[in-house]
């Protein structure tokens, strides 16, 4: 809990509840002085953010300036703060899907709609020629009680209908290895197309169905080979209550 924060002032803009801290950035919730509108800044950790981090910046406000869907936050300011930059966005009171999940298992029934609003979400993306990339419970933001559903971070979305992953250097791969698609890993020699996003929430529905992940490892290589050489234990395998038919349109 970051709740005992010192208020920080951006613009308009007051925070006051740390939300969250990854390796590279803070998620901060708070409010436009004027109105009082709810809003969630992102701001690169460290007091010398690297010019890669602050052009995912940049390059994720671009692309939700571009978007209009209830599932995409709207970005209303790109501004300046200390050496860097702060990426306010719109907040609709809505909490990560990991919070959701490690409180409880989520029934069956929430898990599909949650998976239909995502569809009719990366159906959007798709048709605006935009591939999110990352597709995975942090970045997948729910109404704590009508799930209703948000996906964000769109630092290494690309905007192109199809794009080519020619490194194969862990160090240099976008997204996320638990929840990687094969052709991310720049070792199939196919093209990166909406599918990879498709794949990504497979993993995703998985998760939410088993409280597992279809490959769990720490090692990376291994990952990587997993996603493009094995195939998951079937749902109803690892949770009973899981009905066959589901692990269909999971895998």
């Amino acid at each position: 809990d970051y709740r005992g924060m010192a208020v920080i002032e951006i613009g308009p803009y007051v925070l006051s509840t740390t939300v969250s801290q990854s390796a590279t950035n803070l998620l901060y919730r708070g409010y436009r002085a004027a109105g009082r509108l709810p809003i969630i800044a992102k701001i690169p950790r460290g007091d010398h953010p690297s010019p890669k981090d602050l052009a995912k910046l940049r390059h994720e406000n671009a692309i939700l300036r571009e978007l209009n869907h209830a599932g995409v936050p709207k970005s209303y300011d790109l501004l300046p703060y200390r050496n860097g930059s702060a990426l306010i966005i719109e907040d609709k009171g809505y909490v990560a899907l990991t919070e959701v999940m490690s409180e409880r298992r989520l029934p069956i029934l929430t898990v599909l709609n949650i998976a239909i609003e995502l569809a009719e979400i990366l159906d959007y993306l798709h048709r605006s020629n935009i591939i999110h990339k990352d597709i995975k419970p942090q970045n997948i933001v729910v109404h704590p009680q009508l799930y209703k559903t948000q996906l964000i971070d769109f630092g290494i979305a690309a905007r192109l209908a199809r794009e080519s992953q020619n490194s194969t250097r862990i160090e240099s791969l976008e997204g996320t290895l638990t929840h990687i698609s094969p052709e991310q890993t720049g070792r199939t020699h196919r093209m990166i197309d909406a599918r990879t996003d498709f794949y990504s929430l497979g993993v995703t529905l998985y998760e939410m169905l088993t409280g597992t992940l279809p490959f769990a490892s720490t090692d990376a290589l291994q990952l990587v080979h997993s996603h493009i050489a094995r195939t998951p234990v079937p749902p109803h395998e690892v949770v009973r209550e899981v009905p066959p038919v589901l692990s269909g349109i999971v895998m």
